[in-house]
């Protein structure tokens, strides 16, 4: 990672430079600071005052940041990595705060939909009970709820049959982990399919994913638990 000041310093010219070119002095029409610049110059005026007038000259809001949409983006960009290198060295201090959150990733976006195939069916219990497909719906960016429905093949029950289950997961980095869903099937002849539970691990392109589907087969005998490896994409 690159140190603060060779980060803050190149961000800086790199801002200021076309002022100059540009018109000769700074654009002096107000604009809006996002979020992130202004959490920055917060931070920077608590924990290094002395750059305090080289912030606000470069990312305030009579800069040139806030004239466009693509320079606000550029901007809000380089003070987000300013702001995560101050935070990096001042951890303990609310001003300079970067906004993540360590267990999470905030790349991967509400919304993103994928359909699991199974793989492997690691028959323990009953080799003519397994599930075939799992649609999850990945619906929040931090510490995100996966909603999936199953279509479960069973010999017993003659045809597939369709259940709907849920689960709360956390997200840790591209690893997830779902707590168990108790929801119960009836697939017939006495025998139950229930706690599903769906974990893997998301490709780094967002487009593919590797999971692991346990769950619960129980007969006259008892419970037995039984799993497969599933592999999942973007429909």
């Amino acid at each position: 990672m690159k140190s603060r000041n060779m980060r803050w310093t190149s961000a800086a010219a790199a801002l200021v430079a076309p002022l100059v070119t540009l018109s000769g002095c700074a654009v002096e029409q107000s604009g809006t600071v996002s979020d992130t610049c202004q959490a920055v110059l917060e931070c920077v005026a608590t924990v290094a005052t002395e750059s305090s007038a080289a912030a606000n000259e470069s990312y305030g809001s009579a800069s040139d940041c806030w004239q466009s949409a693509a320079a606000a983006e550029d901007c809000t960009a380089a003070c987000q990595l300013s702001l995560e290198d101050y935070h990096a060295m001042h951890p303990d201090e609310p001003a300079c705060d970067d906004g993540i959150q360590v267990g999470t990733n905030v790349l991967f976006p509400s919304g993103a939909r994928f359909r699991f195939q199974s793989e492997v069916n690691n028959a323990q219990c009953d080799a003519d009970i397994r599930v075939i497909l799992v649609e999850a719906l990945l619906e929040a960016d931090v510490t995100p709820t996966f909603s999936w429905a199953g279509d479960i093949n069973g010999a017993r029950a003659n045809t597939g049959f369709d259940t709907a289950y849920a689960s709360e997961c956390a997200l840790d980095g591209s690893d997830w982990t779902c707590a168990e869903d108790p929801v119960s099937v009836d697939v017939g002849d006495g025998v139950t399919v229930s706690n599903f539970n769906l974990n893997g691990m998301f490709s780094a392109d967002l487009e593919s994913a590797t999971a692991t589907l346990s769950y619960t087969i129980t007969t006259s005998s008892g419970p037995c638990t039984q799993s497969q490896s599933m592999s999942g994409a973007q429909p």
